[in-house]
């Protein structure tokens, strides 16, 4: 599982919210002709709407977003797994069973990643062949 940080990143400064981040990032996959998509598995539902999300297959700890295209510049991993977080956030903000999850994605042919920031992410993914409008 690969940690991914923005070098430009400025300490002090507020960062873009986690959804903000997200959207940045969808932008730039659509853009590119990636097959992604988010797991809305977050938010609370009180009361009669957690239980039947719950049973309904909602999950702690599924990362954000699946890319289910091959990395060009490895194809034999299935896809990308990647957990999201805002570009200020700290080691802390990851949850024991987002790392379960991604360990498990990883044990089954996936790429896995938390990234710290949208920008972060997509100089990974173009590391890893992604961007090339196909």
């Amino acid at each position: 599982m690969e940690i991914l940080r923005d070098d430009k990143r400025t300490k002090g400064r507020r960062s873009p919210l986690e959804s903000a981040e997200q959207a940045a990032l969808f932008r730039w996959l659509r853009r590119n002709n990636v097959a992604a998509f988010c797991v809305p598995n977050g938010g609370l539902r009180p009361g009669r709407g957690g239980i039947t999300m719950k049973a309904q297959g909602v999950t702690p700890g599924i990362p954000d977003l699946l890319i289910v295209d091959r990395p060009p510049n490895m194809p034999n991993y299935v896809g990308i797994a990647l957990e999201l977080k805002r570009a200020n956030g700290k080691p802390s903000d990851i949850r024991p069973e987002q790392l379960l999850w991604l360990e498990r994605f990883e044990q089954r042919g996936w790429l896995s990643a938390v990234s710290y920031g949208s920008r972060a992410a997509i100089d990974w993914l173009r590391s890893l062949g992604y961007g090339e409008r196909r």
